[in-house]
Order: C-alpha cells, then structure tokens, then sequence
C-alpha cells in the first residue's frame, strides 16, 4: 500500500482485515539526510505520511477491528535510535520515528485495557543494511544485517512479559562488522 494515499491505506485495510492477524508490524520508514530548509512540503509529507500518520491510520483501522472482535494482538514498532538520538541534518526523520515511539509508549496501557493480553514493543536498531540508503552516499558496509535483526526482534517479543517493552539494538561502532548489542528500557532523548 502507498502509506502517504488514505484510499491505498482503506483499501490494503479491507484486504488484511479479511484474515486474522495477531501481529501489527509497524516497520515503514523512509530517510532524508538534509537540512531541514532544504526539504520541500512534499518531503517533508512523504517523511510524515510513510514514517507515521500512514501506518497510523491503517492502525486505528486494525485496532477498531480487533475491538469488535475482542481479540488481543501485538504491536511491535520498528522505530530506530535516531527517535532519541540527535542527528544532523536528519530533523524530519529523527521526529517521524519519536513520534512514532512515543505514540506506541502512551497507547500501550490503553491497548493492554481494552484488549487483555496485548502487549507493544517499540525496538529501536541503528544502522541497519536496508533499502532506505539507497541511492544515497552511506556506506553501509559495517551496519546490521536485517535478518540477525529480526532474528533478535522475534525473540524478544516471544519472551516479552509486561504490557510494553522497549529494546535498543546499538550498532557496534567501534568493531563496525555488522554485530550490534541490545539494551532495555526508556533513553533519554537529546543524546549526541
């Protein structure tokens, strides 16, 4: 579906909704390494649209659904370290991917209310080997490999117990051969 066209996103909807889905992988993203002057509107609402309003859409549809339903399923947010991480030139994305976090931190309690036994994750890598560079001039060759990723991702939330749970996949920097380590819980926002 096109997450920035709200008839793309209804119409994906009545398509997924015909199946029954316990998981809600919120993993768009796209990336503009650029000064924030420098983005256009249509930038800047490409960003929104993909990295937020559009996946938050088609997740109003899905919760809606499940509530009629009664039937309790996962979130899992796929946002990145640059949500509380600050990055230069990259304001539009670093603020896509926060509110992205924070939406899924403040609704969590409330999707665990209304539906008991559901639970969120917002997992945050940094310096991933994915699409989103392409085209670009970022060499990626010491950045995470997507499938040790979700290799790590699908454990965690396997093993989650409490209502939301945040987990940091940090790249190692230093040995920059792909290999990263996880952390828990909240960051503070702001770190350089």
């Amino acid at each position: 579906m096109d997450l920035t066209d709200d008839e793309s996103v209804e119409k994906a909807f009545s398509e997924v909704k015909r199946y029954p889905i316990d998981y809600f992988f919120w993993n768009a993203g796209i990336w503009r390494k650029l000064p924030f002057v420098e983005h256009s509107l249509k930038d800047i609402d490409a960003i929104t649209a993909t990295n937020f309003t559009g996946p938050l859409k088609m997740l109003h549809r899905f919760h809606e659904a499940h509530i009629l339903e009664k039937r309790p399923y996962r979130l899992i947010a796929i946002s990145s370290v640059s949500a509380w991480r600050v990055r230069e030139h990259e304001t539009v994305y670093c603020a896509s991917k926060d509110a992205q976090a924070v939406f899924v931190l403040n609704f969590a309690g409330e999707l665990a209310k209304e539906l008991p036994g559901s639970q969120a994750t917002v997992v945050y890598p940094g310096g991933m080997k994915t699409e989103i560079f392409k085209g670009v001039n970022v060499d990626t060759t010491g950045y995470m490999d997507p499938r040790s990723v979700a290799k790590i991702v699908w454990d965690e939330i396997q093993n989650q117990k409490e209502v939301c749970r945040e987990v940091h996949l940090v790249r190692d920097k230093e040995k920059n051969d792909g290999s990263f380590f996880v952390e828990h819980g909240p960051k503070p926002r702001g770190i350089k």
